[in-house]
């Protein structure tokens, strides 16, 4: 994956998760993930998940206080991604909903066309 400390590595995922957030489906086409929290540790943070047994690490460094956004443009699309989340000490980001701790995040890719009819079905629905 190009720039931005980006890094597809053959590391097979270490993940454990015991609890999986779902935050459905995501366009691929300039888009990126909002995980809805405010970063609480400056630094770099790594957004993990693997692609085809790849190990796959989005880098990007924050500022505490600010949304915890990754760009995903550079994932393929059409794919089921599970992510971990680590603050700059290495730590997984824990994020708490609805009093449930989650560990793991899951979103699906789409083209920005395919993104726009699934959410007009699901506004249809």
């Amino acid at each position: 994956m190009p720039g931005d400390g980006n890094k597809f590595t053959n590391m097979s995922c270490g993940c454990c998760c015991t609890r999986v957030l779902n935050f459905c489906k995501r366009d691929i086409c300039g888009g990126e993930i909002n995980f809805d929290i405010l970063v609480q540790t400056a630094g770099e943070h790594t957004m993990r998940t693997e692609f085809l047994g790849s190990s796959v690490k989005i880098k990007k460094t924050f500022e505490a206080g600010e949304p915890l956004v990754f760009g995903i443009t550079d994932l393929n699309e059409n794919f089921f991604f599970t992510v971990e989340l680590y603050d700059p000490q290495g730590n997984r980001v824990i994020i708490r909903k609805d009093g449930l701790d989650y560990d793991c995040f899951t979103f699906q890719t789409l083209l920005g066309a395919e993104y726009q009819a699934a959410a007009e079905i699901s506004e249809s629905i």
